[in-house]
């Protein structure tokens, strides 16, 4: 090589260098707080409301206990596990040390929880078998306020395992809706969920999200046939992130988050049936919350209702798809309960 060369060279690499210093550094984008766009459409749409939502949620720490198999990572939720969060596992469970699907899901329901002053304790159960889940509901319920699991299980060892749920009637139960392929959901652990007619495990609820992505489409797998389909919706939750089918786990985060927050806000610690009524009660469409942001017009509104309306009506086999007509409301749980507390005094 000539020297001419390797000066060329040089000076180029140094002019190279010096130029890309030069260049500032492209902003960063700025963190997305799912958690404040899900506390809004909830009906916290103001500093001051969330002020007080945070101030009443300080009458008791809530224990909930997560029950799956992909594992849950504590390293991995560290963020999350601030201002009176803990997370412990039972029953042999451990830290997988890396993202899971649980994992993902928990961070959500704790960022939400955060933000609206609820302290939490996390039990991790993670068995390796239906029978092992079976047990640990039995488990939770002896520590536990609430009880969240994700996973939809099929099959013939179903019966037995819901059985021990059923019997774990002091806890409420929490999951996603779920329909899965030809397989009928009468297979599945989400259709022994509670129905309007009342059958089914009444502590045991399902729920789909409100999505920000779909233009007021309610986010749940509606090209089934009505004989392959045997679940009940109970809870439709706002979701920042849940934009398909496949996305139903996130609002059982939001929606345990809104029974999280009753547990620690309620004058007396509650049971199952009045955590449920309070729920129940909070349902509304409320169109002026969902056209203040720009998620949602007119026409998505009205999308919503719709399909709302659809799904309460019995199909043809005489099942109800949807038994609350509504969306979670917090600000209105958490007006019935300053109710609740003012009659007390």
């Amino acid at each position: 090589m000539r020297w001419s060369t390797i000066v060329f060279s040089a000076v180029l690499i140094f002019a190279l260098n010096s130029r890309a210093e030069s260049v500032p550094d492209a902003p960063k984008p700025k963190p997305v707080h799912y958690e404040q766009w899900e506390a809004y459409m909830l009906g916290v749409t103001d500093q001051n409301k969330l002020q007080q939502i945070r101030n009443a949620a300080q009458k008791r720490m809530v224990t909930l206990a997560a029950v799956g198999m992909s594992g849950t990572s504590k390293s991995r939720l560290a963020q999350v596990l601030v201002s009176g969060n803990t997370l412990e596992y039972c029953d042999g469970a451990s830290d997988p040390k890396k993202e899971t699907h649980d994992t993902i899901q928990l961070r959500v329901l704790l960022k939400l929880t955060l933000e609206l002053g609820v302290k939490v304790r996390l039990l991790v159960y993670q068995p390796n078998s239906y029978e092992g889940c079976g047990e640990a509901f039995r488990e939770a319920e002896k520590q536990a306020d609430l009880v969240i699991f994700y996973h939809s299980f099929w099959g013939e060892k179903v019966p037995a395992m819901m059985e021990k749920l059923r019997q774990s009637d002091k806890v409420l139960f929490l999951c996603p809706y779920a329909e899965v392929g030809p397989r009928p959901t009468s297979t599945c652990s989400q259709a022994y969920a509670a129905h309007p007619d009342g059958s089914g495990i009444p502590h045991l609820v399902t729920c789909i999200p409100l999505s920000r992505k779909t233009g007021g489409a309610l986010i749940h797998p509606s090209c089934r046939s009505a004989e392959l389909d045997s679940e009940t919706i109970n809870f439709i939750a706002p979701s920042y992130y849940a934009a398909n089918v496949g996305a139903t786990c996130l609002a059982t985060g939001v929606t345990t988050a809104v029974a999280a927050y009753i547990v620690a806000a309620s004058p007396e610690k509650p049971t199952p049936a009045q955590i449920l009524k309070l729920m129940r009660e909070s349902v509304t469409v409320d169109r002026a919350l969902l056209k203040s942001k720009s998620d949602f017009n007119d026409a998505a509104v009205d999308k919503i209702q719709a399909e709302i309306d659809f799904l309460v009506k019995p199909d043809k086999t005489g099942l109800r798809r949807l038994e609350n007509p509504g969306i979670l409301n917090l600000w209105k749980i958490f007006t019935l309960l300053k109710a609740q507390s003012s009659g007390k005094n």
